[in-house]
């Protein structure tokens, strides 16, 4: 009787352990794909301009399937009025670098949302990376 049951605990560990790998090659495969559709520029932490005049608490995305970046998070400090100007860079098939800027205008109060969704040129050619993050407060004699 003991040997009956010895061998059926040992047929139901085998029979699992293909399931266990067929489940493991499946996550591993899926996070492959969800690498392959987005990648995360900047994540979680602050991204300040050279000055650390301004600084932003946030993420920036890069969404392949829809070939869009995306730039969600809110002003770390209090700033006056101005825009924040993002250069972002990627090389093409051919090795030459292409760069494409957005700027973002603020109105300086802290914790300002910011939410940018665009489709930069070249993107189904590339993969950008953020290359500078600079701010030009507003002029006062233009107000």
């Amino acid at each position: 009787m003991r040997n009956q049951r010895s061998s059926h605990s040992k047929s139901s560990s085998i029979s699992s352990t293909p399931t266990l790998v067929v489940l493991l090659l499946t996550l591993l495969s899926v996070a492959d794909f969800t690498h392959a559709i987005s990648r995360e520029i900047v994540r979680g932490r602050s991204i300040c301009d050279q000055t650390e005049t301004a600084c932003i608490d946030g993420s920036i995305t890069w969404l392949k399937n829809r070939k869009e970046i995306t730039i969600e998070g809110r002003l770390k400090r209090a700033i006056e009025p101005g825009k924040l100007i993002f250069m972002f860079s990627g090389h093409l098939s051919t090795g030459e670098q292409v760069f494409h800027t957005k700027e973002v205008a603020v109105r300086g109060k802290r914790g300002e949302i910011l939410d940018e969704r665009f489709k930069p040129p070249y993107s189904n050619q590339t993969i950008w990376a953020l290359h500078k993050f600079t701010y030009h407060p507003v002029d006062p004699k233009s107000k």
